[in-house]
């Protein structure tokens, strides 16, 4: 009777080592899995970071040619302000302003008076 004992514990054994080898496999295969996910997983989080950053550099680019474009016209501004006779224009324009001697003449069209009183 002991030896069968005994035979039945051998022959549990190899069953138990191929249940531990099948639990090994299945624990290193789903390791596996979640460590490539994980990357996968990293990698698609970067690369949609860096399409983001690549849309942001774009978009400051674009900007920073406007602002290029607005300091040169402010520029050509100023330096028709300092010139003399931009601001004797100016003053004429804007202002209705004359110098001494001269007289100021305001031509009226009949058209618009007649429209716009029509309207």
């Amino acid at each position: 009777m002991a030896r069968g004992g005994h035979t039945r514990l051998m022959v549990g054994v190899p069953r138990r080592r191929e249940r531990e080898q099948r639990s090994r496999s299945l624990w290193v295969l789903l390791c596996c899995v979640i460590v490539l996910g994980g990357l996968i997983f990293l990698f698609t989080v970067r690369g949609i970071r860096i399409r983001d950053l690549r849309y942001q550099l774009q978009s400051s680019l674009l900007g920073y040619e406007q602002a290029l474009v607005e300091r040169q016209d402010l520029e050509s501004q100023l330096a028709l302000k300092d010139d003399l006779a931009s601001i004797e224009d100016a003053a004429r324009e804007r202002l209705g302003w004359v110098m001494p001697g001269e007289e100021r003449v305001i031509f009226v069209d009949r058209t618009e008076e007649s429209s716009g009183g029509r309207e």
